[in-house]
């Protein structure tokens, strides 16, 4: 279950910087 948590935590986190980064596009 750890190892899930932690796969999750890393997509959960791509999709966070994939977010930001339209949110720059779109701002800027």
């Amino acid at each position: 279950m750890r190892i899930s948590l932690r796969i999750s935590l890393r997509f959960t986190r791509r999709r966070a910087v994939d977010l930001l980064r339209v949110a720059a596009a779109l701002c800027c």
